[in-house]
């Protein structure tokens, strides 16, 4: 068992894993998964909890994901291409689990922004968003 595969996946890994968590929480307030929307759509109860709820699974999946990453390196043949393997379909687990969730937040975030707009929404956050019909 060699530890340096290991700490360069921590080193490389933790800080990307926390970055991809916190996206939500770091774009503009005009922007939501990709999708603009107002201040006052971005404020919303609803959206709140969708970047709630992105955060909480992705870092679940993400953590998992690095955890059984992390085992299979210090449990694994360090003379072979094993660790190599691991990395490459790591990083590619990664990536799908990012654009599994995106494409899931995104189809409901459309949805939202589009009924928000179609319908209206004065009550400034409250999670209602079908309140006045826009003509």
């Amino acid at each position: 068992m060699t530890i340096i595969p290991v700490i360069i996946m921590i080193f490389v890994f933790v800080p990307s894993i926390v970055l991809i968590v916190s996206m939500p929480y770091l774009t503009r307030e005009t922007i939501s998964f990709g999708v603009t929307v107002s201040a006052v759509q971005f404020h919303s109860e609803h959206l709140r909890q969708m970047r709630k709820s992105y955060a909480k699974i992705s870092a679940t999946l993400h953590t998992i994901l690095f955890i059984v990453c992390i085992i299979s390196l210090i449990y694994g043949d360090e003379h072979s291409k094993q660790q190599s393997w691991i990395i490459v379909t790591y990083s590619l687990g990664m990536v799908v689990i990012s654009l599994v969730i995106n494409k899931l937040s995104l189809q409901n975030e459309k949805f939202t922004t589009y009924a928000a707009y179609c319908y209206g929404t004065t009550d400034h956050g409250s999670g209602h968003w079908f309140s006045e019909k826009k003509h």
